[in-house]
């Protein structure tokens, strides 16, 4: 049995306890609140003067049920607040570390590829003065390397004693690590590398190195020759990912936990330090956290693995001061348009059943409120009579006008608050789409910078140079086995291709027909590659179907191999077939939104799409690879906002929208590749068919205008059927009762809707949709109204008449009935005329239109016929 929800009072609210402690940081939620409790005091004079001036408006159990729904209000706009300023932060903290580790997962395949080089192993097994004679040749390697794979700050090749026999950074002067258990795990441990962070002393102007580390071994496996050190640029990755995602007027700090809670990087160093202890669960929800002497509101997460690598355990965490954590940023917010707005108030997204709960709430009471007014008034008409009488009425008639006004005010109140939660869970929505976009995009791009690296390493290994410089046919065999132990360790790939100067397929890491050795290659990449410049030059094919990749699409990154005896003559290529499929498709699944229980939600999808609009990778089977989806570049042409409204598939979405920037030299400056790619991510608003139509606004009633001049005055009572306003005198009404209790009338007429109990007796109930020419009530049966009439040809007999609204009561002047000509009157069955007459705006007054005037005879006749 769940506990019950502890509540506390902030200024006359009662809220969630939680919720009370934060509300004076949300100033939207507190303004809210404060016009609410406006309206209450306005409320509470009501009630006191309804009960003194004995109109018979009992609204004491009204505006306790306004007080209680503004607290349920403000509860529900807090709530929502908070949440949405934990899924802004958890956001933040999530593609922090989600980001790290998939860019440390690639580093887990360097490592192991390098380790095994046959340039590293022959000086790692080499004697003092041979190595003196090798050393610069594999400097230039290892510098080679690093010119590819920048995210490197310095490699290091080390003998089993720990004894430095070559590095990249020859500033530092340290020549032997004391770091006994790095060795000892690279060289007796059973993982295939050693992943720490922790001061190292190799890199002595570091605090700290996150440093990947394996044993180098013999060719064939058996005898450790030393340990190879790859030292990462984590500040410089770290300072990037903030940049990305933090933005230059973000209050937000956000920072990289290790597993016992100290930063270990910061978006803010100034206001949260490196090694500060921050003590938040890494649950993903909000909490408050006393920090450096403030409050924050702080989220801390666990990565997300990447198949099967989760990373040195650490965490992302965002916090921001609570001050600033729910202020509304006006200037940059993403709003929807009022048309797609309004017919999105259907959507479960934006408006939450928590929201629709308590606009149902307000309604039930606005009805009960109208219907209390209605009814007053025609109880001030039945009993108005001589001048004492008249007096009082005046009285009455004006307190009752102003608790309408009330109720209207509250009523705009309530709707305004509502829309705007809804506004912001929608503001909320668009930037999240951005978002997810933004990150899909940043994980492309950082993939396949990883793949222009691995073309370019692998097109400088020493055994395809020397075996395709050679004069004699290359042993296709031995090289096949050494392009499918790299395929081994790169899984992200369907085929690695080695070909000579003619474009002829020497070997193949996934031999088929298409790459069977000596045939030869197809596509204009091939003669691009074995033209480039030299070993920093890469070349890509278009996006498009491949029998290197069984006729469907992908792209192929492509190197030239240059001799080993003379570096300028290229003497083949190899090309590297991006698995594009599967691995496009799990970076997009990895970016859409999801519910509690980790699933995507449903109709959510994600896309690349190029240049033209035309799909490069789905999260799912539809849209096709192929197939057109931005035909008119207007969802490209979005990327600049990031995110809109969107109809896709029968269905209302959010789309968030962002191009293909690149990552460090890839499509940088200096890169002469370009391929324009967006990315973008769609969440369903709506389901299937909802929302098609635009809602149609609910007309406001005809003004009457006062009653002026001598002569008869006439007091009615308006209401609305459909779209349509009418009109009843109130001599013939009895007063409005609630349509919740209506039951069906088996055999009746088709315009008699049931009957209902009415003082004791059932009475008949006519719906006058179709007799008056007006469509379905689109009103929700518990909103409807029955007006109870007994007009003297129903003989004493009561009946009701179903509506969708009750309008006000005003008086008017006998002239202003203006009877209608006999051929537009509107007959009912049997020929009865429901409407011969309308009222006309009285001289003078701010009437606009005519309001149709309905005849309690006739309608009293449907039932007598």
């Amino acid at each position: 049995m769940s506990e019950p929800k502890r509540t506390k009072s902030y200024r006359g609210v009662e809220l969630d306890a939680e919720l009370a402690a934060l509300i004076r940081h949300m100033p939207a939620v507190d303004a809210t609140r404060e016009s609410l409790q406006a309206l209450q005091g306005v409320w509470d004079s009501l009630a006191l003067l309804s009960e003194l001036s004995g109109t018979g408006v009992e609204i004491a159990g009204i505006r306790a049920a306004f007080a209680s729904l503004t607290s349920r209000l403000v509860d529900e706009i807090g709530q929502q607040a908070r949440h949405k300023a934990a899924l802004e932060q958890l956001a933040k903290a999530q593609v922090t570390v989600d980001i790290l580790v998939r860019n440390l997962f690639e580093r887990t395949a360097d490592i192991g590829f390098l380790a095994t080089d046959d340039d590293l192993r022959a000086f790692a097994a080499a004697d003092a003065p041979q190595r003196a004679e090798l050393l610069p040749a594999l400097r230039r390697r290892l510098r080679e390397y690093q010119r590819k794979y920048s995210v490197y700050d310095d490699i290091i090749l080390l003998a089993p004693d720990g004894t430095v026999l070559a590095r990249l950074d020859d500033e530092v002067e340290v020549a032997r690590t004391r770091d006994r258990a790095l060795l000892d795990a690279a060289l007796q441990g059973q993982a295939a590398y050693v992943e720490v962070y922790r001061p190292f002393d190799l890199r002595p102007g570091s605090a700290c190195s996150l440093v990947y580390a394996s044993r180098v071994t013999d060719a064939a496996g058996q005898r450790p020759l030393g340990v190879l050190c790859l030292s990462f640029r984590f500040e410089d990755e770290c300072r990037r990912i903030f940049r990305k995602f933090v933005g230059v007027n973000d209050w937000s700090v956000v920072a990289l936990l290790d597993a016992d809670g100290a930063v270990i990087a910061s978006s803010d160093a100034f206001q949260v330090p490196l090694s500060a202890q921050v003590a938040v669960p890494d649950d993903g929800r909000a909490h408050v956290l006393r920090f450096a002497g403030r409050h924050w509101l702080a989220v801390s997460c666990a990565a997300h693995a990447f198949q099967g690598y989760a990373g040195p355990g650490w965490r992302g965490h965002a916090m921001t001061p609570i001050e600033h954590a729910f202020a509304a940023d006006d200037e940059d917010a993403e709003r929807l348009d009022p048309d797609t707005a309004a017919r999105l108030r259907c959507s479960r997204v934006l408006y939450p059943d928590s929201l629709r709960a308590i606009a149902a709430a307000a309604q039930r009471i606005e009805s009960d409120l109208a219907r209390a007014v209605w009814n007053g008034n025609l109880a001030l008409i039945a009993a108005s009579a001589g001048a004492d009488a008249a007096g009082n009425a005046g009285f009455s008639r004006s307190l009752l006008r102003e608790i309408g006004r009330t109720g209207a005010r509250t009523r705009d109140s309530f709707t305004l608050a509502l829309d705007q939660v809804s506004a912001s869970v929608a503001s909320a929505t668009l930037a999240g789409a951005r978002s997810r976009a933004a990150l899909a995009a940043d994980i492309m791009d950082r993939s396949l910078y990883e793949r222009a690296n691995d073309c370019r390493w692998w097109a400088l290994t020493t055994q395809f140079r020397a075996s395709l410089e050679a004069a004699e046919a290359p042993d296709g065999a031995a090289l096949e086995r050494v392009l499918r132990t790299i395929h081994g360790l790169y899984t992200v790939y369907a085929s690695l291709v080695l070909y000579d100067r003619q474009g002829r397929v020497v070997a193949a890491s996934s031999p088929s027909v298409a790459l069977s050795p000596g045939a030869a290659l197809d596509g204009e990449w091939v003669a691009r590659s074995l033209a480039l410049s030299d070993t920093q030059a890469y070349c890509v094919s278009a996006f498009e179907p491949t029998p290197l990749y069984g006729g469907r699409p992908t792209y192929i990154y492509a190197a030239a191999v240059r001799g080993l005896a003379d570096a300028s003559r290229v003497v083949g290529g190899i090309a590297i077939v991006f698995d594009a499929e599967p691995q496009f498709r799990s970076m997009l699944q990895d970016t859409l939104p999801r519910d509690e229980g980790g699933q995507p939600l449903p109709g959510a999808f994600g896309a690349f799409v190029d240049g033209t609009g035309r799909v490069v990778a789905c999260s799912h089977a539809e849209p096709a690879i192929g197939s057109l989806l931005d035909a008119s570049g207007e969802l490209r042409a979005a990327a600049a906002r990031g995110s809109r409204a969107f109809r896709w598939d029968e269905r209302w979405t959010i789309a968030g929208a962002a191009r293909s920037s690149g990552y460090r030299e890839f499509k940088g400056p200096d890169d002469a590749y370009r391929e324009e790619v967006t990315a973008l991510v769609f969440e369903a608003m709506t389901d299937r068919g909802e929302a098609d139509e635009a809602p149609v606004a609910v007309p406001a009633p005809p003004a009457a205008g006062a009653a002026r001049g001598g002569g008869e005055r006439v007091d009615l009572a308006t209401l609305r059927i459909g779209d349509q306003w009418h009109a009843l005198t109130g001599r013939d009404l009895v007063e409005a009762v609630p349509a919740d209790r209506l039951l069906p009338l088996p055999g009746s007429a088709p315009h008699v809707r049931g009957s209902v109990m009415y003082r004791n007796a059932p009475i008949a109930v006519i719906e006058a949709d179709r007799l008056l020419g007006v469509g379905g009530s689109t009103t929700p049966a518990r909103q409807r109204q029955i007006v109870v009439l007994q007009p003297p040809r129903a003989q004493g007999r009561p009946f009701g008449l179903l509506v969708d609204a009750l309008g006000d009561n005003p008086e008017v002047h006998s002239s202003q009935l203006v009877r209608l000509a006999e051929g537009r009157w509107q007959r009912g069955p049997g020929g009865a005329a429901l409407i011969d007459t309308v009222v006309a705006p009285a001289p003078g007054s701010a009437g606009n239109g005519l309001l149709t005037l309905l005849s309690a005879d006739a309608l009293a006749g449907l039932l007598a016929a």
